[in-house]
C-alpha cells in the first residue's frame, strides 16, 4: 500500500505550554468547535472585507455551508469523475441513520457543492459504541479501529474519506485499510481541522500531507521473550 493523501484547512492548536495564542489561533479553534458542535467562548468573524460576518454559538450552524464549499472545492480539484464520499463514523455511530452521525451531515453538505460529481454513502460504522476522543478516551490505534469498523454494503467506484478533524490519522488509516481490502480505490481523504502542537502561518489554506498506511509487522525474533 502507498500513503494516503489528506487535505485539510483549519489548524486546531492544542494546549501547548509556553505558547502565546494569537487571534488567529483562537479563531481557528472556534471554527473547529463550530463544526463539531462544541460550545466556544465569544465569536469569530470571517468573510471578505466589507462583508464580514460574525458567528457565535447561536449561529454556528450557519457557518457550516462555508466549510462544505471549501471542502468540496478541495475534493473536486484533486479527483476526476464521480466520487463517493465515505464519512468516518463518530464514536457512537453503530448504524447509518444514527442521530449522532455528524460526519455524515458534513459529507452530505459537501455533496451540495459537488457539481453533480459527489455522492455520500455511509459505508462505515462501528460494530459497537466507542469511547469518544473528545472525552479523553477512545483508541486512535488504526489496528484496533480497523477491527472495530463494520462495512455496510460493498463500496464501489472512487472513494474519498471525510472526517471533521484530523489528529493522528488513525481513523483515516484504519478506514483506508478496511476498504482497500475490499478492492476500493481511495485516492484522497479530507478533513476540515487539523490538530497541531506548533503555531502555523496565520492564514487559512488548503494543506496537503500524506499519511503512512504501511502496516507494521513483527517477526517472532523481535519479541524479547
Amino acid at each position: 500500500m502507498t500513503g494516503l493523501k489528506v487535505v485539510w484547512v483549519c489548524p486546531y492548536l492544542t494546549a501547548v505550554e509556553g505558547v502565546i495564542w494569537r487571534p488567529f489561533d483562537h479563531q481557528a479553534t472556534k471554527m473547529v468547535k463550530a463544526l463539531k458542535g462544541i460550545p466556544f467562548n465569544g465569536y469569530f468573524e470571517t468573510g471578505p472585507q466589507g462583508a464580514r460576518r460574525r458567528f457565535d454559538n447561536f449561529t454556528a450552524l450557519e457557518f457550516h455551508p462555508a466549510i462544505h464549499q471549501i471542502m468540496a472545492r478541495a475534493i473536486l480539484g484533486r479527483t476526476r469523475g464521480p466520487v463517493t464520499l465515505v464519512p468516518i463514523p463518530n464514536s457512537r455511530v453503530t448504524f447509518v441513520d444514527h442521530p449522532d452521525f455528524k460526519t455524515r451531515a458534513l459529507a452530505d453538505g459537501i455533496v451540495g457543492f459537488g457539481e453533480g460529481r459527489l455522492t455520500c454513502v455511509p459505508h462505515l460504522v462501528f460494530q459497537e459504541e466507542q469511547t469518544s476522543s473528545h472525552s479523553g478516551g477512545g483508541s486512535r490505534d488504526p489496528n484496533y479501529l480497523e477491527e472495530a469498523y463494520r462495512v455496510e454494503d460493498h463500496p464501489k467506484g472512487q472513494i474519498v474519506l471525510v472526517d471533521d478533524v484530523l489528529t493522528t490519522g488513525g481513523h483515516l488509516i484504519a478506514a483506508y485499510w478496511k476498504l482497500c481490502d475490499l478492492g476500493c480505490s481511495i485516492p484522497l481523504s479530507s478533513a476540515w481541522g487539523r490538530t497541531v502542537d506548533v503555531q502555523r502561518e496565520a492564514k487559512f489554506q488548503l494543506v496537503e500531507e500524506e499519511l503512512d498506511t504501511n502496516r507494521v509487522t513483527l517477526d517472532l525474533d523481535d519479541f524479547p521473550f
